[in-house]
């Protein structure tokens, strides 16, 4: 089952965000990254995931497909935040036109925070596009996770 993507989450996904992810290993150990982007694509319910690699070995090693992984995508501007879960369908090097893709959500992220105050010489090792993957998953549960009242609220779920 995939979940319904309304257009505000589309419009929320198409960022710019800070995408932090999660899966577990095959100890049931939780291993995270942080994405430098992702792109949705609201009709099918697939969300494309790039990856530096080689900063996230641990989870790395922990992600396969079919393995279940939560992304917690947040506005740094607004904090406004929510949370895609679902199972992860292929993991790819990334082409040409992702790498390509992956520059534009670092540029686009390192303008913003410097307005936020962080400068692009303190963010430049987090934000690369070497041994960039593209991770695709099909999203099947969607949560609210700006912080107050209705944090941790499932979207889409029957009343």
């Amino acid at each position: 089952m995939t979940a319904a993507m309304t257009p505000q989450l589309a419009e929320h996904f198409a960022g710019p965000l800070m995408p932090i992810l999660a899966v577990r290993d095959d100890r049931f150990r939780a291993a995270i990254a942080r994405a430098i982007g992702v792109n949705l694509d609201a009709d099918s319910g697939h969300l494309d995931i790039f990856v530096a690699s080689a900063l996230w070995l641990d989870f790395m090693r922990a992600l396969k497909p079919g393995a279940i992984v939560a992304v917690t995508a947040t506005h740094p501007g607004t904090y406004v935040s929510y949370q895609v879960k679902g199972p992860v369908e292929t993991i790819d090097r990334a082409e040409d036109c992702d790498v390509a893709r992956g520059r534009l959500h670092i540029d686009r992220m390192l303008g913003l925070l410097n307005t936020l105050g962080s400068t692009r010489q303190q963010l430049s090792h987090m934000y690369t596009v070497d041994g960039l993957v593209r991770v695709r998953m099909r999203i099947t549960e969607v949560f609210e996770q700006t912080p107050g009242p209705a944090a941790g609220a499932r979207i889409g779920a029957p009343a």
